[in-house]
């Protein structure tokens, strides 16, 4: 049996805590999201904004990303919640 440190418990539990947000164009890792958000991918076009822009490492598409539930209870009473 091997022992497990107490780092590598800790990264497998942040990891568990993250979604995989895949490119459209080539499938490969794009991203890591929370679990608890909502996000919409899609290829930035005339008239559609996204809040963020990612550049895949793999074929080198420009993603955007929409964040769908912008409203988290807990990050918006946390610290720094009150900076605009």
């Amino acid at each position: 049996m091997r022992v497990r440190r107490k780092k590598e418990a800790q990264k497998d539990d942040l990891n568990a805590q993250r979604k995989t947000l895949l490119c459209p164009g080539c499938g490969q890792r794009l991203l890591d999201s929370s679990l608890g958000i909502r996000s919409r991918l899609f290829t930035p076009v005339k008239g559609r904004k996204p809040d963020y822009y990612v550049k895949c490492r793999h074929c080198g598409a420009e993603v955007g990303v929409t964040k769908l539930n912008s409203t988290d209870s807990l990050r918006a009473s946390g610290p720094g919640a009150d900076r605009g």
